[in-house]
């Protein structure tokens, strides 16, 4: 993923420059940590990544192609084929079980599941801690299994790129350390480019490779 000179301007009275010339590349096995106060636009970096939303100016580029443009079914065609999301609350489907959340996603891009998509499902579960909890559904679970859950969901469609925000940030101390660690491990195993948003600096200078912060639109290094 990369942004090349990324603004977004929010128009209003006053108008808002939440980015402003950001410059942002995240390489294969490489877990990015952003933290800053909130408000200060982390949300609206990742979706502009996500191609949830496009910049004022500037590019936005997916797999080394120009996808600043995209929108509508193209973007959806993206996401889908490409990245994996982790949101600050799992936001699993209360009706069906913790082993259907997963494989929901490969029917909603409107086929079966494959064989080595199944098998990696029950991987994934099994490596997450999961694997006893397939047939429970979310309300049967705690919110660290949840997250897990979610994690899991992010990774079964072998993503090229994972966008976290604030995936931590309904846990407890021991769950976000342990959602942090198996996030890393994920990004490594996968040689997935990933990028995290969190209010908690330390979490993020324990398990992220690179650590950057958001301040008055700009990116910089703080390690």
């Amino acid at each position: 993923m990369e942004l090349k000179q990324v603004h977004k301007l929010y128009q209003g009275k006053p108008p808002v420059h939440v980015l402003r010339g950001v410059d942002l590349a995240v390489f294969p096995g490489e877990l990015v940590g952003i933290v800053g106060v909130s408000g200060s636009g982390k949300s609206t970096l990742l979706n502009i990544l996500g191609l949830l939303d496009g910049p004022t100016q500037g590019r936005v580029y997916i797999q080394g192609r120009d996808s600043t443009e995209l929108v509508g079914d193209d973007a959806a065609a993206v996401r889908s084929s490409q990245l994996g999301f982790v949101f600050q609350y799992s936001c699993l489907l209360a009706e069906f079980t913790l082993w259907e959340n997963l494989i929901i996603p490969i029917h909603l891009a409107g086929r079966r599941p494959s064989c080595d998509e199944l098998a990696r499902a029950r991987r994934l579960l099994q490596d997450l801690g999961l694997g006893d909890l397939a047939k429970r559904k979310p309300s049967e679970a705690s919110g660290g299994e949840r997250q897990r859950a979610a994690l899991a969901r992010a990774l079964v469609g072998r993503p090229k790129a994972l966008l976290a925000d604030e995936p931590t940030g309904s846990l407890d101390e021991g769950n976000s350390h342990l959602l942090f660690s198996l996030l890393r491990a994920s990004v490594e195993k996968e040689s997935m480019g990933a990028v995290a948003a969190t209010h908690d600096v330390e979490l993020a200078r324990q398990y992220c490779h690179r650590l950057l912060r958001l301040s008055g639109g700009k990116l910089t290094s703080i390690r």
